[in-house]
């Protein structure tokens, strides 16, 4: 079985080389998209692919966030080449692929068939975490006592790739919808899990709240209220709080929880109701570390939050310029508004 892996990335250099060298181990074909990274991510990638792992390195320096599109599009390309893969996995840089009762998930890989959902477990930066550690499957250890919601991520076998041609890749890599926009249908794994790390330290979390939500919303068609949990970052700084360890951990409680998606703005949410919260009571978080033998080689140069915010308005800016620029060349004014003869 040809297992590939498609993988968006941007300013994750902290976390990308025990992402490649874990999946690596099981995949045989990782495509990684670099989107605008202005740390040194590009560079780990190319020192790994020069070892001869793998890797099919590839840019996206546009403005617009697309994520579902450029996962969709890819999918397609890879199933139109003369060899397409058996399997397709879809993952982000945060996210590990293991199995649940240890071991290599390649054997439940190659007995997939159909849209297979695996189910996430978020794990939490501790102040107690050892923060010399640059693994960060031995330095973060502990994950949330229970998803609410539950997220799943998938994976899905190359016949339903060639029976759906025109399906899609839904933002975030949580579902496949067909051409009319019905959900396909999903099998939920009960072998494999999803060990996902999306918050690790403050800078790294502020440039994913900098850079990720302006470009979301640059995006001309956004899916409605996706991106929840970066607008819930960027209003979080817009009030002040002090970002320290502690107040990380309570970020990543809380990160893409109903508990967070409820403090929202009506106006941003509109009426979808699915996310909204149930009470549960509060538990401490669980110990429940990922087996990692790997070491690192390859020394990460963090992007500072504030380049990262410059850089990403100086490109919405300059976006902006180019498409005032074709409208006025297209007969339309400096404003944008096209020109109507005066009567």
């Amino acid at each position: 079985m040809h297992i590939v892996s498609i993988t968006r990335t941007r300013n994750e250099g902290d976390i990308l080389e025990v992402f490649v060298r874990h999946h690596c181990a099981f995949v045989d074909r990782m495509i990684i998209v670099d989107h605008r990274s202005q740390d040194n991510s590009r560079e780990i990638l190319q020192k790994l692919r020069g070892e001869g792992l793998p890797l099919d390195i590839r840019h996206d320096d546009g403005i617009a966030h697309r994520h579902g599109r450029v996962m969709t599009e890819t999918a397609r390309e890879l199933m139109a080449a003369p060899d397409p893969p058996d399997l397709l996995m879809l993952l982000d840089a945060d996210e590990f692929l293991v199995r649940n009762n240890g071991g290599s998930p390649r054997s439940v890989l190659e007995r997939s068939t159909g849209i297979l959902g695996i189910p996430c477990r978020n794990y939490i930066p501790l102040p107690s975490d050892r923060k010399e550690e640059l693994n960060i499957l031995k330095r973060m250890t502990h994950r949330r006592p229970a998803e609410d919601p539950q997220w799943y991520k998938i994976c899905v076998d190359g016949m339903t790739l060639a029976r759906h041609p025109d399906a899609c890749i839904v933002e975030g890599n949580h579902k496949m919808t067909s051409k009319d926009g019905a959900d396909l249908p999903m099998e939920k794994s009960k072998e494999l899990v999803i060990a996902h790390f999306p918050v690790r330290t403050v800078d790294q979390i502020l440039c994913k709240a900098y850079g990720g939500w302006f470009s979301h919303l640059s995006d001309p068609a956004p899916v409605h209220g996706g991106a929840f949990q970066w607008k819930a970052l960027l209003d979080t700084v817009r009030q002040g709080k002090r970002l320290d360890a502690e107040a990380l951990t309570v970020i990543a409680l809380e990160y893409a929880t109903k508990r967070q998606w409820d403090r929202l703005p009506s106006t941003f949410t509109g009426d979808l109701k699915h996310l909204r919260r149930t009470e549960t009571p509060d538990q401490a978080p669980v110990q429940d570390p990922i087996p990692s033998l790997i070491d690192l080689r390859y020394r990460h140069y963090p992007a500072d939050p504030r380049t990262v915010l410059l850089g990403t308005a100086e490109g919405l800016a300059r976006e902006h310029a180019r498409l005032l620029n074709e409208l006025r060349t297209s007969g339309g004014d400096r404003t944008g508004h096209r020109k109507t003869n005066a009567r």
